[in-house]
């Protein structure tokens, strides 16, 4: 009897025992369960993180992606030689935590797409129009390239957050307004221009702009492509410039880059156009703090121009009625998001 007792206390504890670890493991499976639940919706729900490399590409995903993404903008001080630009490790975690990243391409920062998270999205300017590192980088001045990369972060951000698919869609409609402001802004100064103003520039920043302008790039050959070598001129190459700028047949405009710290030749060329009534407008290579939008900054910079080559930013219709006031600066949507600058406390690389 004690022995048929003792082998009922063994069972009964066998069978506590087990379970116990069945109980336990549901909890487990159940913990796991909500963890992954957990981890899906957080991943479907917006604010997008989003990384840029520079403004311009950041303004525009903040202007095309509205309240639901979270811009950061990696650099944001417009003294800094973009191409020479060294990652800090915080300029790396940034990038780790993004869901989509947004890079200029053409050798401007590919020490961006060097540390693309696996479950990120890249968005890439010189992709999106087959540039490649050797052509001009400066690809936001070129309405084919915003077209496109505005497209393609539309697609991006409706991939990540299907369920706002037709918010980004309108949001889209709205910037190509923007777009379609500026392209005519360009097509009326270029209607007067016709191939028959130069321009000259000590660096080509404005080399997709000025040709939409229907400006012929004057600058001398051999500068120029000393400069894209990454190498100094020549005495002989930057008088030839200085030569050019003196002429009585000089350039109709001389475009400088107030951003960065003037050099020696900077400060000579700038000398010689305004010692010949040449004039200058002003085309920085990074986007202004002040600017809050793509198109508004780039409409900007097109109306300065007109305005110092005497060119019209409206054409007069024959009932006397401007058939385009295009001189008004595109703005963004009014609930746009400002984007986080990364590194605009960082220390200037210089040129």
């Amino acid at each position: 009897m004690r022995q048929h007792m003792g082998l009922a206390r063994r069972f009964l504890a066998i069978f506590l025992t087990m379970g116990t670890v069945v109980a336990l493991s549901a909890c487990s499976f159940a913990s796991k369960g909500s963890a992954t639940s957990s981890a899906q919706t957080s991943s479907s729900a917006g604010p997008i993180p989003v990384v840029a490399t520079i403004r311009p590409w950041g303004s525009l995903a903040a202007e095309l992606g509205g309240d639901q993404v979270s811009v950061t903008t990696i650099i944001s001080d417009p003294n800094l030689a973009i191409k020479e630009y060294e990652p800090k490790t915080a300029d790396i975690t940034t990038i780790g935590k993004s869901r989509i990243l947004m890079v200029n391409g053409a050798g401007y920062d590919d020490w961006a797409m060097k540390s693309v998270p696996k479950d990120a999205t890249l968005v890439s300017a010189s992709d999106a129009v087959g540039a490649s590192e050797g052509d001009n980088p400066y690809l936001w001045f070129s309405k084919d390239v915003r077209n496109s990369v505005a497209a393609e972060m539309t697609e991006a951000f409706a991939k990540a957050l299907p369920s706002k698919k037709s918010y980004f869609d309108a949001r889209l409609k709205a910037w190509k307004k923007t777009e379609t402001a500026l392209e005519t802004l360009v097509r009326t100064v270029s209607s007067q221009a016709d191939k028959k103003m130069g321009y000259a520039q000590e660096r080509p920043i404005a080399y997709y702009l000025m040709a939409d302008l229907g400006f012929v790039d004057d600058t001398p050959q051999k500068f120029a492509q000393t400069l894209s070598n990454n190498e100094e001129p020549t005495n002989a190459e930057i008088n030839e410039f200085l030569s050019l700028l003196g002429e009585s047949k000089h350039p109709s405009i001389f475009l400088q880059d107030s951003t960065q710290a003037s050099t020696d030749i900077q400060k000579r060329l700038l000398k010689a156009a305004r010692s010949n009534a040449v004039p200058v407008a002003d085309v920085t290579e990074e986007m202004p703090s002040q600017e809050t939008s793509l198109n508004g900054w780039i409409t900007a910079i097109t109306t300065n121009i007109a305005k110092a080559t005497d060119l019209k930013t409206e054409i007069a219709t024959d009932g006397g009625k401007a058939d385009s006031k295009s001189s008004q600066s595109a703005q963004s949507s009014s609930d746009a998001q400002p984007t986080t600058d990364a590194s605009s406390s960082s220390s200037n690389t210089g040129k």
